[in-house]
């Protein structure tokens, strides 16, 4: 039930976006794995996730509404709830099957404005909520290819490697869980570097 209800919000939001065509393709592949084992089925939710398609955009850029007070944004996402929330919900239970909590420095890359680089330094030794599914790199050099913040995550967080099911198997990509809490410890600049701003947590 949950699989179909994930296929069908998937075609719903490529119906939005008018991209009904990649909706059906994605929606297809998922419902192969209909009468497969949970496992398999998470397998190909983290398959999906990594393509470039609209799926993780959309996906992405829904649960980050959480992150803003305002109503217009979370009435936003709160009416992508239905679409969104069965495919969320079978990605989520990756790190119940396939999650890793070994210390491994992680790493993501950003293009970030000067004003919100600033807030970053100004909360530093406060804690920060992911509200999406994060994706990062255990390869810094892919993480920080055409960013100007790199985002280094050193702890013991829950992270699931995606990178055995992904067409770019080189970025080995992990994934981090929505509703992740950081602590901002650091804030760095570096100009010799092509990554000037590193924030760690």
């Amino acid at each position: 039930m949950v699989v179909q209800a994930a296929a069908r919000g998937i075609v719903e939001e490529g119906k939005i976006l008018d991209n009904l065509v990649e909706g059906g393709k994605l929606s297809g592949m998922l419902l192969n794995h209909k009468n497969g084992a949970i496992e398999e089925v998470v397998q190909c939710c983290a398959h999906l996730h990594t393509l470039e398609s609209f799926l993780y955009k959309s996906l992405t850029e829904s649960m980050r509404l959480v992150e803003n007070e305002d109503e217009t944004n979370k009435g936003i996402w709160y009416s992508k709830v239905p679409t969104w929330r069965p495919f969320a919900l079978l990605l989520n239970l990756a790190f119940t099957y396939n999650a890793s909590t070994n210390k491994v420095a992680l790493y993501r890359g950003a293009n970030l404005l000067e004003d919100r680089i600033d807030s970053f330094r100004a909360n530093v030794g406060k804690e920060r909520s992911f509200h999406a599914f994060t994706s990062v790199s255990r390869n810094r050099n892919a993480a920080a290819e055409l960013a100007n913040c790199l985002f280094m995550f050193d702890g013991s967080y829950s992270h699931f490697d995606v990178s055995q099911y992904s067409e770019y198997p080189q970025e080995e990509e992990e994934l981090l869980p929505p509703g992740l809490c950081c602590r901002i410890d650091r804030v760095l600049f570096d100009a010799t570097d092509q990554n000037p701003f590193d924030l760690l947590y």
